[in-house]
């Protein structure tokens, strides 16, 4: 904390040849002042040593963080990652993060993603929390690949809200039984008219 100079100027194995009492003692603002390649060289051992407050700090882009940097963050590290630096990321990076960490992701976060959720393939979105599910947008939702929506898994099928279910654009490309996991009360009745036999059969099952 009492060195003076930026820290723009250490290198990666500066960083990685602190202890972690030394690591944890720099400020977010010192943080901050580290650049992009500093940061992406630094060792999982240091990364997990980072805390919420260092992370939120962060001031370069996030697209240079890839899914193995963000997996070696602490979990409250990663929850500390906000909107700003969250829209740095890019999808392949953030869909390539572990179970523990998707399931962490928090509804703020999956909130201010501003990406298409093209990229949101169906392990990832399987892996999410609930309460974190429920929260993506019918737009949001609607951006899936067929694929993609068709493989959520059945917890997720009936985690989907009513509206969410009312506001998708996917629900065809469900078999029967998966259809039957929905919630439908609020389809509009000119919808529910429309049901094909799969899909009533899914409701009949």
């Amino acid at each position: 904390q009492q060195i003076s100079i930026s820290m723009y100027w250490f290198k990666p194995g500066w960083v990685n040849n602190l202890s972690t009492k030394a690591l944890e003692g720099l400020t977010p603002t010192q943080v901050g002042e580290f650049t992009a390649n500093t940061l992406c060289g630094v060792d999982a051992a240091h990364l997990s040593a980072f805390t919420p407050e260092q992370v939120a700090g962060i001031n370069c882009s996030f697209y240079w963080f890839d899914a193995n940097w963000l997996n070696s963050l602490s979990i409250s590290a990663f929850q500390a990652i906000n909107a700003k630096q969250l829209s740095g990321l890019t999808g392949v990076n953030l869909t390539g993060i572990d179970s523990a960490h998707a399931a962490a992701l928090t509804v703020s976060q999956i909130t201010s993603w501003t990406t298409t959720f093209y990229w949101f393939n169906s392990t990832f979105l399987n892996n999410l929390s609930t309460e974190t599910f429920q929260a993506i947008s019918g737009e949001h939702l609607n951006e899936l690949t067929s694929a993609n929506f068709s493989k959520l898994d059945n917890q997720h099928l009936a985690a989907l809200t009513a509206a969410q279910v009312a506001a998708s654009s996917r629900i065809g490309d469900l078999t029967s039984e998966q259809f039957g996991y929905l919630d439908i009360s609020q389809l509009p009745v000119s919808a529910i008219e429309k049901l094909s036999r799969t899909e009533y059969q899914g409701l009949t099952a």
